[in-house]
């Protein structure tokens, strides 16, 4: 991945901050909805897949986020720091 600064918005660097901070564990879609979103949304939203896919677009791709069924996402070969 080459190292050039990405556009994000505040809530798609809110959920790779998430991501990063859980180094190599799963983050469930609910837990990115609580954290990030409102508890009270519904849970079915597609706001968390929707944000999800344009930060896949933006970071180079389906595979350095990936959804496991039953377990959550998982980002992949993002080096450095968040800033």
């Amino acid at each position: 991945m080459d190292r050039c600064p990405v556009s994000l918005t505040p809530r798609e660097f809110a959920v790779l901050q998430l991501l990063l901070e859980a180094r190599g564990r799963h983050v469930t879609h609910r837990d990115l909805v609580r954290t990030i979103w409102d508890e009270h949304m519904d849970p079915r939203t597609t706001a968390v897949r929707a944000t999800i896919s344009r930060l896949r677009g933006k970071l180079g791709g389906p595979d350095t986020i990936t959804a496991d069924t039953g377990l959550g996402y998982l980002l992949h070969g993002i080096p450095g720091p968040l800033r």
